[in-house]
């Protein structure tokens, strides 16, 4: 099975799930409450779907595919935006940070500085 026929496939299964969903549904912050706490959350909320045995063979695993994907995203998005503010931080410490006016830092900043080529960018 491909990924688009695979994708078709989830989208068939949630628009024919969402009518039979609670309206009040919220996903709830895994760091506020855990993981176990938002689990159980969306057990008690989705009780009554989860009693439908028809819907136990391969909806159920697709729906868990989709969740754990979400958390997997959720949480990537935060490594990422910590390591920019940590890039952030860092530029705008150097950016701010006293300039060395000893012989040695001279002559450590001539040496590190760009060839003549690139002067004019």
């Amino acid at each position: 099975m491909g990924a688009g026929a695979g994708a078709g496939a989830q989208v068939q299964y949630v628009s024919l799930l969402s009518p039979g969903l609670p309206r009040d549904i919220k996903l709830q912050s895994w760091r506020q409450y855990t993981l176990r706490g938002v689990v159980e959350y969306f057990r008690a909320k989705l009780r009554d779907l989860g009693d439908y045995t028809p819907l136990r063979s391969g909806v159920f695993q697709m729906l868990r595919e989709l969740g754990n994907f979400l958390c997997f995203a959720d949480m990537a998005d935060a490594a990422v935006r910590l390591k920019c503010e940590r890039h952030a931080r860092l530029l705008r410490d150097l950016a701010d940070a006293p300039e060395p006016v000893g012989p040695r830092a001279r002559a450590a900043l001539q040496r590190t500085e760009l060839p003549s080529v690139f002067a004019h960018v």
